[in-house]
């Protein structure tokens, strides 16, 4: 029978399988803040774009601070820190999908 500590910590293991890849991300962020971007893009798709640049660059760190946190706090605010990465793993979505909605489609005559 799954407990609800075991629920817990069972989206822990499935919410760092992204941080096995997490180097490569960080070099593409790296290379995607360097790189120029046109001067007529919207500012709704660059406020996107870094929203989604920034969440995926940080997520190792807030992941690891709540899975320490998740370790050393009671039962009772183990929801909490699971929350915590849920709700970043929601900004990581909303960047990406504001970016890839908001981008100028250019269509081939």
């Amino acid at each position: 029978m799954i407990t609800l500590a075991n629920f817990y910590f069972l989206f822990f293991i499935l919410c760092g399988l992204p941080v096995i890849v997490y180097p490569m991300v960080l070099i593409a962020n790296i290379m995607s803040f360097a790189g120029h971007r046109s001067k007529n893009t919207p500012k709704l798709t660059v406020f996107m774009m870094k929203l989604f640049l920034w969440s995926t660059t940080f997520y190792p760190i807030t992941y690891f601070f709540a899975l320490y946190k998740y370790k050393n706090t009671s039962e009772e605010a183990h929801y909490f820190w699971a929350g915590l990465v849920l709700l970043h793993l929601v900004f990581i979505f909303i960047g990406f999908k504001g970016w890839t909605m908001t981008e100028k489609k250019k269509v081939k005559a």
